[in-house]
């Protein structure tokens, strides 16, 4: 990094010399970043790949399975019903909240006896609100 300030000071001015230094610290790190990103999410991936391949990792949980079974006992079901039983508990709370929302909206903002352009508009934003939290909560 030394060396590129110091070829870049030859010929350019200080200003210069900072802003490409800073732009190649910048792209280090993003690189460093992409980097552990793809490790982190490659190294699970390449490690499981040989499970994939195997029908029981789709029909059968770990009830049979222990850590040095062979990869041809134990599947996925436990994870999928417990996924399943998480998403649909914060599905319900968050659909409770907003139904509270909806409630302190129309009594302490005392939009329920506002104009009914003022009223449509905030029924129209809390149902606009809990369907995009909704739908980037399950995506």
């Amino acid at each position: 990094m030394a060396l590129y300030a110091f070829v870049v000071a030859l010929d350019e001015s200080g200003q210069t010399v900072r802003d490409r230094v800073v732009s190649l610290v910048v792209h280090s790190v993003a690189v460093l970043v992409f980097g552990l990103l793809v490790l982190v999410v490659g190294f699970p991936l390449w490690g499981g790949f040989k499970s994939l391949v195997h029908a029981n990792f789709y029909t059968q949980d770990l009830r049979q399975a222990g850590p040095l079974a062979p990869i041809t006992i134990g599947g996925l079901q436990h994870a999928v019903i417990g996924t399943l039983e998480q998403i649909t508990i914060t599905l319900a709370i968050l659909v409770i909240a907003f139904i509270k929302i909806r409630y302190v909206i129309l009594d302490f903002m005392e939009i329920r006896r506002a104009p009914l352009p003022m009223r449509i508009a905030a029924e129209i934003w809390v149902v606009a609100v809990c369907t995009a939290t909704v739908l980037l909560y399950t995506a």
